[in-house]
């Protein structure tokens, strides 16, 4: 689904997936035009886009999936904040808990499904 909304099929992500502090992750990562399918027909679109995932399985429970979407050079400007992040990821207390890198900040989540919502700064030039 990820893939498709950025008008790709799964063939043209990056998939890849690795142990990370004992939890199961999978991490994809596309390029292209996103089209968000929330919203209805007019969903707002992002073109030069770059989506990265992750599907974080945890010992009980349903998984936790984090996604991170902007303009191809602000992300790939985040990608090594990104990478820190999701190495720090980790379960303490029955809950998953990270590691913010510098600048980041979390917000109130928007909406009920969501467990956290973080905005990422764009890099300065």
């Amino acid at each position: 689904r990820w893939a498709r909304s950025m008008g790709k099929g799964r063939a043209d992500a990056k998939v890849e997936t690795a142990e990370i502090n004992g939890l199961k992750v999978t991490t994809l990562d596309v390029s292209g035009t996103y089209r968000s399918s929330m919203g209805g027909a007019h969903g707002a679109s992002l073109a030069d886009a770059r989506l990265r995932c992750a599907v974080v399985e945890v010992p009980e429970g349903a998984p936790y999936y984090i996604r991170a979407l902007g303009p191809s050079k602000t992300m790939a400007a985040v990608e090594k904040d990104f990478a820190t992040f999701l190495s720090s990821l980790r379960m303490e207390e029955g809950k998953l808990v990270w590691d913010m890198p510098e600048g980041w900040r979390r917000s109130a989540p928007q909406g009920e499904m969501r467990y956290a919502q973080i905005e990422i700064p764009a890099p300065r030039p």
